[in-house]
């Protein structure tokens, strides 16, 4: 028994010492190089810890650590920078015990202030960083990245200077036999059945007019007043050709109406060869150029689907919509090092200029819920061609400032 209690006081005196090597070698390499990013609460649980995602994503700037494990350090204190998730802490916002004035808390999000509105307080004064979709964040974190036909970033951003369609070049034949596959007029691809931006009364009225011409929107999903249409979002990439194949338009309708929020829904029929018919509360202009795609908020209905009838009765008009695909290119940010969102995060900690900056979002909330459209509750600017007591929609036209 004595031997047994021996044995298992050194094993424990073992361990004990174990930990407290890590954690000097921890502190040592914190105070060299490395980088320590704290993910903070229970949205990140999943996430891989340590510093494989910067080399597998080849960061050009790779010295950071990630990990959920708040112990990993001897105090949350000691950690260069904490992420906290939108969605999370519009539920339940806790803050760290402590803090030092070395770290960089970062707002961390990819979804809209219309989704997750933070009015309260308690968020301002808060955050030294923001990370999310909205172009004047200080590192962004949207869903496309622009490149001109010399594979230099351009965009988004507030001012683009784009070629006018009329300096565009036209479409090569390659082009040309792809879009003579095409058959039908448009495409929805949607889960969200019920988005409070009233898409689908939009989409459903645009439905209605199509079909007096004999042209079919088909809306596939699992919505009741869809087509009755599914494809597999397991496999993504068959619906994306399905679209190329086979569709002229594509109905890139937001779940919501803020300022810069684009997502995949305008990315995909852009790198798929199908024009986006777009809706929702960004700018455009800061992220397509003129004459790629058609806007329902600025056209109406009626005007919408005139422009859609010609562009199928006529290719000339339809192949113009393309030109653009001869100066610009369109990415997802995770396809390159340069603009992969680890990456970025990684290389701005390092950067001492941007570490040293004192900066903090004192009027937060104003900044996150600035230029948002609450649908349904706000309203959108009316529809032409739509009566006026029908989707009006108002906006929260707040400066964005902090």
């Amino acid at each position: 028994m004595f031997i047994k209690t021996k044995y298992l006081m050194c094993a424990l005196v073992c361990l004990t010492l174990y930990f407290i090597i890590l954690q000097l070698l921890l502190l040592f390499e914190r105070r060299s190089k490395t980088k320590y990013i704290l993910l903070y609460g229970n949205y990140w649980r999943n996430t891989d810890n340590g510093k494989t995602i910067f080399l597998e994503n080849d960061c050009p700037v790779n010295n950071c650590y990630i990990t959920v494990v708040e112990s990993l350090l001897p105090s949350i204190s000691y950690f260069d920078a904490i992420l906290f998730e939108g969605k999370e802490i519009f539920v339940k916002f806790q803050k760290p015990r402590t803090r030092s004035r070395h770290q960089k808390y970062i707002f961390y999000t990819l979804e809209s202030p219309v989704s997750y509105p933070l009015y309260s307080e308690r968020y301002n004064g808060v955050f030294n960083w923001t990370m999310t979709p909205k172009l004047n964040s200080d590192l962004y974190n949207g869903y496309m990245i622009i490149k001109n036909k010399e594979g230099e970033i351009i965009g988004p951003k507030d001012i683009m200077h784009w070629l006018k369609p009329e300096e565009m070049e036209p479409i090569d034949k390659r082009l040309i036999n792809v879009l003579k596959k095409k058959k039908y007029a448009v495409a929805w691809f949607v889960s969200n059945c019920d988005a409070r931006n009233k898409r689908s009364d939009i989409a459903l009225l645009l439905q209605g007019t199509l079909k007096k011409k004999n042209l079919d929107l088909h809306i596939y999903g699992p919505c009741i007043w869809g087509s009755g249409m599914n494809c597999s979002y397991d496999d993504e990439l068959h619906c994306l050709r399905l679209l190329r194949n086979k569709y002229y338009f594509y109905l890139s309708f937001e779940n919501s109406l803020s300022e810069d929020y684009v997502t995949e829904k305008l990315l995909h029929p852009l790198r798929f060869h199908t024009v986006p018919i777009v809706y929702g509360g960004a700018n455009y202009t800061r992220f397509v150029p003129d004459g790629a795609y058609l806007n329902v908020r600025t056209l109406g209905i009626n005007t919408l689907v005139k422009k859609i009838v010609a562009a199928i009765h006529d290719p000339n008009i339809y192949h113009d919509y393309f030109k653009w695909t001869n100066h610009y290119s369109y990415h997802h940010p995770v396809e390159s090092p340069e603009t992969d969102p680890y990456c970025v995060l990684c290389k701005a900690l390092n950067d001492d200029h941007l570490v040293k900056k004192t900066s903090m979002y004192e009027k937060f909330t104003k900044w996150w819920n600035a230029k948002t459209c609450e649908d349904g509750v706000r309203y959108i600017d009316k529809i032409s061609d739509i009566p006026d007591d029908y989707i009006q929609v108002r906006c929260n036209t707040d400066e964005q400032s902090y």
